[in-house]
């Protein structure tokens, strides 16, 4: 029974066939960034929600505020999902239209662009 390219490849002893290298490198570069991406994406997500947090205990005790276009560029970056999650989290900036309807079309979006990148 052979063993799938990518597990002959990595089998020691093996030769490293020209067809071999061509057939495995992309699949593996594919992995890796997706990995990549989507490490970046929760990391940047966990940061939003947290500032989400943060600026509605900062409102609460009338303390200076993070500015608005701070939020809504974190979301834009990347953290759309976890600004969503903290807006109904914490009751914060869901009356604000920008951040009511312009959150959800940014994380659609960024799906559609995940989706593009790694090519599913």
């Amino acid at each position: 029974m052979s063993l799938p390219i990518s597990e002959n490849f990595l089998k020691p002893g093996k030769i490293l066939r020209p067809d071999i290298i061509r057939d495995t490198i992309p699949s593996q570069r594919r992995f890796i960034m997706t990995k990549a991406i989507l490490i970046y994406l929760c990391a940047i997500n966990v940061i939003t929600y947290i500032t989400y947090g943060v600026d509605k205990y900062k409102a609460v005790h009338h303390n200076w505020r993070i500015p608005e276009s701070t939020l809504m560029f974190m979301g834009v970056i990347g953290g759309a999902l976890g600004a969503l999650c903290a807006m109904f989290s914490f009751h914060h900036k869901i009356r604000k239209n920008k951040f009511r309807f312009g959150l959800p079309v940014i994380l659609f979006l960024q799906v559609a662009l995940y989706m593009y990148l790694t090519g599913r």
